[in-house]
């Protein structure tokens, strides 16, 4: 048994329906991501380094979704409602720093579960 079960970016339903059942849910970093397996382990190497960086973001052909370049991780589009399209000026740049906080709180927590002494399944 373990005693946390956390999505890689490929399929959060799996470790969603484990969390739900066995002991509630905690957001974690690759939840919702769209995270190809290269893409992961360049992240993890690069320990979440310039992760949806603002100069690295565009939006994709589905307006749902931005696109990281750099790491080549879709991340669902926090700007769409407010910005549609648009990924610039003092209303952008507010969003993306409390967009940007909450990633990294969630690479921290990341990196914490990491290093503990848990029992964890990761699922890709």
């Amino acid at each position: 048994m373990f005693d946390t079960y956390v999505s890689l970016g490929r399929n959060r339903e799996i470790a969603f329906q484990f969390q739900r059942v066995l002991q509630g849910d905690h957001a974690r970093y690759f939840d919702w991501l769209v995270t190809p397996f290269d893409s992961l382990l360049e992240m993890l190497a690069n320990d979440f380094e310039g992760a949806f960086a603002k100069e690295n973001l565009l939006v994709t052909d589905d307006p749902a979704l931005i696109l990281d370049r750099r790491y080549r991780v879709k991340y669902p589009n926090p700007f769409q409602a407010e910005l549609g399209r648009h990924l610039d000026g003092p209303r952008f740049e507010a969003l993306h720093a409390v967009t940007l906080a909450k990633y990294e709180f969630l690479a921290r927590r990341f990196r914490e579960l990491a290093a503990s002494d848990r029992r964890v399944a990761y699922f890709i």
